[in-house]
C-alpha cells in the first residue's frame, strides 16, 4: 500500500528524473518543518489542561472534569475556589447544554494523595456535547486566571467511555442503589449550586482577589447553613421520603 508523504501536495509525482539539487531543497524544507516542531517553548498553563483523549463508544456515557488545586503542606483546603469553579466557570457550560446532559453531579475531596484538593464536574452526554464544555471550561478567563496565579494547577478531562447510569457509584452498594442513585446526586448537586449563586450577584466584573473573597464568605455562609438547619431540612425530609425507617450508621460520621 502507497502512504502519501505530506510533502507530496506540494511537490507531485513526476516521471521526470531527479537531480541531487531538488532533494536538497526537500531535505532541508523538511528539517525546516521538523526544526518548528520539536524547539516550540513549553506553556506551563496550556501543560497543565489535560485531554481531551477520547475513548471510542459512541452514544451518551459519562466525562469528568476534574481541576486540581494547589494546597501547600501545612495549609487548609482552599474550599471556596470550588464555589468560583462551579460558579463562574462549570455553570455558564452546564445552563446552555442542559438539555444534552442526561445525569451530572459534583464531587468535592481533599486528602493527602496524588488526587489532593479536587473540584470535579461528572456528566452523562454525548461525546460532541462533551467537546464543547471541554473547550468552553478549558478557555474561560477565570480558569486562566486561576491556572496563571497558580491556585489550579492541572485540569484533566476524562471519558470513562462507560454508558452505563451506575457506572459512577459506589460498586459496594446493590445494583438498584448504583442505578438510581445518580438522579439523587444530581438535585443535591444543583440546590448547592443555587445557594452559591445566591449568595450574590455580579461578581465577575471583581479582580481574582475579590471574587475568592466573595466565595469565602459565600462558603462560610452555606456551611453555616449546613450545620444549622441541613439535620432538619436535608435530612429529616429526606428520612420521611423514606417513611423514617431507621438507618444503619456502621460508623462515626459528620454531619
Amino acid at each position: 500500500m502507497y502512504i502519501r508523504s505530506p510533502l507530496s501536495a506540494l511537490f507531485p509525482l513526476s516521471r521526470q528524473p531527479v537531480t541531487r539539487a531538488p532533494q536538497a531543497i526537500l531535505l532541508l524544507l523538511w528539517c525546516t518543518l521538523l526544526g518548528a516542531c520539536v524547539h516550540a517553548p513549553a506553556d506551563p498553563v496550556t501543560d497543565a489542561l489535560q485531554g481531551p483523549r477520547l475513548n471510542t463508544p459512541v452514544g451518551p456515557r459519562w466525562f469528568a472534569l476534574r481541576f486540581r488545586h494547589a494546597w501547600p503542606a501545612g495549609t487548609a483546603p482552599r474550599w471556596a475556589q470550588d464555589l468560583l469553579l462551579a460558579e463562574s466557570v462549570v455553570r455558564p457550560s452546564l445552563e446552555a447544554h442542559e438539555a444534552r446532559l442526561f445525569r451530572w453531579r459534583f464531587h468535592r475531596r481533599a486528602a493527602r494523595t496524588p488526587s489532593g484538593h479536587q473540584f470535579s464536574f461528572i456528566f452523562l452526554t454525548d461525546a460532541a456535547t462533551a467537546l464543547r464544555i471541554h473547550e468552553e471550561i478549558r478557555a474561560h478567563p477565570v480558569l486562566m486566571e486561576l491556572l496563571d496565579a497558580g491556585r489550579v494547577d492541572r485540569v484533566r478531562f476524562d471519558d470513562t467511555g462507560d454508558s452505563s447510569l451506575d457506572a459512577t457509584s459506589d460498586p459496594n452498594w446493590p445494583a438498584h442503589l448504583q442505578k438510581h442513585w445518580p438522579l439523587f446526586i444530581m438535585g443535591a448537586s444543583a440546590v448547592w449550586l443555587e445557594l452559591v449563586g445566591a449568595c450574590g450577584q455580579d461578581v465577575e466584573a471583581r479582580g481574582l482577589a475579590d471574587r475568592l473573597l466573595h466565595y469565602e464568605t459565600c462558603h462560610e455562609k452555606i456551611t453555616a447553613d449546613w450545620r444549622a438547619w441541613g439535620q432538619h431540612a436535608y435530612l429529616h425530609h429526606l428520612s420521611g421520603i423514606f417513611g423514617y425507617s431507621r438507618m444503619l450508621i456502621r460508623k462515626e460520621i459528620r454531619f
